[in-house]
């Protein structure tokens, strides 16, 4: 079996971008459940304190960030090459 080339790249892995965007859509959703939350269940006059509203938002991007991440399968390209400098992520031609 012949072996593939891969060289090194700062491209970023279909993993990487998966857990941007759950990092994106956690902290938007966040906001969207603090404000409903607010409005809805504990009443505009009785708001949820800011150290709450942080800790919801805080969780539910850590939690997408991790799911979107786990969920994405790596590249079919995708690879690990060791170079002098370490481990970095490659392309294969």
């Amino acid at each position: 079996m012949q072996q593939q080339q891969a060289a090194p790249t700062n491209q970023p892995t279909n993993k990487t971008v998966g857990a941007t965007v759950g990092s994106a859509l956690g902290s938007a959703l966040g906001i969207i459940l603090n404000w409903v939350l607010n409005t809805y269940v504990v009443g505009v006059e009785h708001q949820l304190p800011e150290v709450v509203q942080g800790a919801i938002t805080v969780v539910i991007t850590t939690v997408l960030t991790f799911v979107l991440a786990w969920m994405i399968p790596p590249g079919e390209r995708e690879t690990v090459v060791l170079t002098p400098q370490g481990p970095k992520t490659a392309m294969r031609a």
